[in-house]
């Protein structure tokens, strides 16, 4: 039977500190008696003792009895909720809405209105990754939201109450691409008499701190993602849940792998490509020649036929399936899909409605991987991209395939893959890593 052991109403880090060595699941840190910074201080120490262990907190003061003390309410601030969230990092806190510890003397109202602030207050914010080059030349990576005290962004969303028309929409037709506007900033520049004052003024702060000028937006690669980092998902903490998993679960595993085998039998490369989910095009994708260029070169090098090479060469491609869900079991075929915990999973084809638009793994090779995999001890099972009719998606195998090379999707299944917030199983991650790992040992 799954058991969780909460400290709740913790007064102090350090009993905080023996509870997680001791083996407690979440812990709960009290500090809504100090003054907010006090209580900010106090929470952001036992977040960073937890290290990634679910953290409660306590902002406001609920009213009522408890352990023998009394208190009267004191109610949370929407504005300091959000602040004390993004500053401590806190995986769930208890706001005062009107709610009493112990028994109610008397019917309890409860400012639900609040709350929603609250919730509206707390929810998704996003973070500033990428890179800019300025006029000069020089370059400017950019992680913004990331830490504690960073501003973080959002995008708007519409209240149900104004919703009537945008309920009546489908589900694809609900949010458009144009209406996904960044909220940056809403303080005017104190000049009246220019034009696009709030937007003056952030750039004027660009400026202040990064030396950027609105032109330089022109050569940047900038994205926004969510501000939360990877955590513990399930009493069992079986599960890890972060954004991005599809790729980035399959690029750390094989980093690792070829980081673990430095002697490899034969020559091993490792590629790590992007802008798979537009087709892989570019320059930097994979559906262009400076993979084959490489071998190439390494063959020239080398006194070495590339197109022989090549021939002879063998693919691990890394990347994820769709785990099966069982909320929503009509998109899959139950036996042949992937499951959570069932070890890494081959994908011998994807592609829509079948097999169109996708690499096919011969049945040699999948018998060498197969007995690899056997032969390791490594737990594994085999699955297909959705039903046949529900639509399904390619990988970059293909386009390894188009250089003769022989190639096989190995990774990770995955589930709500491509939600702000996917999740692995950490079995699975790790027989990824030993496939990858018995791969180029081989």
């Amino acid at each position: 039977v799954p058991v969780a052991l909460h400290l709740d109403h913790g007064d102090s880090a350090q009993l905080a500190e023996r509870c997680l060595r001791a083996g407690y699941t979440s812990v709960m840190i009290d500090g809504s008696a100090l003054p907010f910074e006090g209580n900010v201080a106090l929470t952001r120490q036992v977040v960073d003792l937890a290290q990634g262990m679910p953290v409660e907190a306590e902002l406001g003061k609920v009213g009522g009895k408890e352990d023998d003390v009394e208190a009267n309410a004191a109610y949370t601030e929407p504005e300091e909720a959000e602040r004390f969230v993004r500053l401590t990092g806190v995986s769930s806190f208890a706001p005062a809405i009107g709610t009493a510890h112990g028994v109610y003397k008397a019917e309890p109202r409860l400012d639900l209105a609040r709350l929603e602030a609250i919730r509206a207050a707390v929810d998704v914010p996003l973070a500033l990754h990428g890179t800019v080059i300025r006029k000069d030349g020089t370059a400017l990576e950019v992680a913004i939201g990331d830490e504690a005290g960073d501003p973080v962004f959002c995008v708007t969303d519409l209240l149900p109450h104004l919703a009537k028309d945008q309920m009546g929409k489908t589900m694809k037709e609900g949010i458009r691409g144009e209406q996904l506007n960044i909220v940056a900033g809403s303080r005017p520049y104190p000049d009246e008499k220019v034009k696009d004052r709030v937007k003056l003024a952030v750039l004027a702060l660009l400026h202040e701190k990064y030396g950027l000028v609105e032109a330089d937006f022109l050569s940047a690669e900038l994205t926004m993602v969510p501000a939360w980092k990877a955590r513990d998902v399930g009493f069992d903490r079986s599960m890890i849940g972060a954004y991005g998993h599809d790729d980035k679960v399959c690029a750390y595993t094989a980093l690792r792998a070829a980081m673990a085998v430095e002697h490899p039998v034969k020559t091993s490369v490792t590629v790590f490509a992007d802008k798979e989910e537009i087709g892989s095009e570019g320059n930097t994708g994979l559906n262009s020649d400076f993979l084959k260029i490489f071998v190439e070169d390494l063959c020239a090098a080398q006194g070495a036929e590339s197109r022989r090479t090549l021939t002879n060469s063998t693919c691990m491609s890394a990347d994820v399936n769709a785990a099966f869900d069982p909320t929503f079991p009509e998109v899959a075929e139950r036996g042949n899909t992937a499951y959570l915990n069932r070890g890494v999973v081959i994908t011998k084809y994807t592609g829509a409605g079948g097999k169109s638009g996708t690499n096919d793994a011969s049945a040699e090779f999948m018998h060498t991987v197969r007995t690899l995999l056997d032969r390791a001890d490594i737990v594994w099972q085999t699955g297909e991209l959705g039903a046949v009719d529900q639509g399904g998606g390619g990988t970059v195998a293909q386009f390894v395939a188009h250089m003769n090379v022989e190639v096989v999707d190995v990774g990770v299944p995955v589930l709500s893959m491509h939600a702000p917030f996917e999740l692995v199983s950490k079995t699975d991650v790790f027989m990824t890593y030993r496939a990858f790992v018995e791969f180029l040992r081989s």
